[in-house]
């Protein structure tokens, strides 16, 4: 846990700074395990309330962003990150 808090806060810092990290994460809701936010590494902080306050989150998964499917890299580079509602059994970003 405190691992997560470190990356989260760096990854804040990052974003404050304007730079884009070149790994992605994703964090699933325990509330609704269906609920995942597909976001660069460590800008947790960065995101909007509204989307923080469906957590608690848990960290899924993360790797490199050139390792993502093509829709979701040209999403994350336009937005910063994606709310997904998909099924976790089901759940996948990479080709």
């Amino acid at each position: 846990m405190q691992r997560l808090a470190e990356n989260l806060h760096r990854g804040a810092l990052s974003a404050k700074r304007g730079r884009m990290s070149k790994r992605y994460e994703v964090v699933r809701s325990v509330k609704d395990e269906n609920v995942h936010v597909l976001l660069n590494e460590g800008a947790f902080a960065a995101l909007p309330d509204r989307i923080r306050y469906l957590g608690p989150w848990q960290r899924v998964t993360g790797d490199d962003i050139e390792a993502l499917k093509a829709h979701y890299r040209m999403q994350l580079a336009e937005r910063g990150f994606l709310l997904l509602y998909e099924h976790r059994a089901s759940f996948t970003t990479e080709r």
